[in-house]
């Protein structure tokens, strides 16, 4: 398994899709929005709020598409499972959580907003660390 990823908990896929895959979903996703067909975040429990989809077609393609380069990226073979998108708006609000055990390894990509965004993590040690993506970048985790 990629080193890095081991040692942090995290590895920044820096432009893992490119500027017009960017803007491509960035605009299916707000005009899901716009159209009603996105639900409020039903896991509340988290305190994620925003519109969210599971399982859209443009994301599981891109899940799809993009399984070879992450299993090389970490260096373990990996296979394309879920995926769930989420608009997070002035609104929206993400506390600290654990991501279900079934998530062995997730990866979120940044498609745009209006402000910085940082991620936070946990690394081994316990102490916790953050990256800011920009439009196109990952973060596996």
């Amino acid at each position: 398994m990629n080193q890095t990823l081991v040692d942090n908990n995290y590895l920044v896929v820096p432009g893992f899709i490119n500027q017009d895959k960017v803007t491509r979903l960035c605009s299916w996703m707000r005009n899901q929005k716009a159209a009603g067909n996105l639900s409020k975040d039903p896991r509340g429990n988290f305190g994620l709020y925003g519109h969210a989809c599971q399982n859209a077609i443009p994301f599981l393609e891109l899940l799809c598409n993009k399984v070879t380069e992450v299993s090389e990226i970490i260096g373990e073979q990996v296979l394309p499972t879920y995926v769930y998108s989420i608009i997070y708006e002035n609104s929206s609000k993400l506390i600290p959580h654990r991501d279900r055990q079934a998530c062995e390894i997730s990866l979120t990509v940044h498609l745009g907003g209006d402000t910085s965004w940082p991620i936070f993590v946990q690394k081994p040690d316990g102490t916790e660390a953050s990256a800011t993506l920009n439009p196109g970048d990952a973060m596996v985790y």
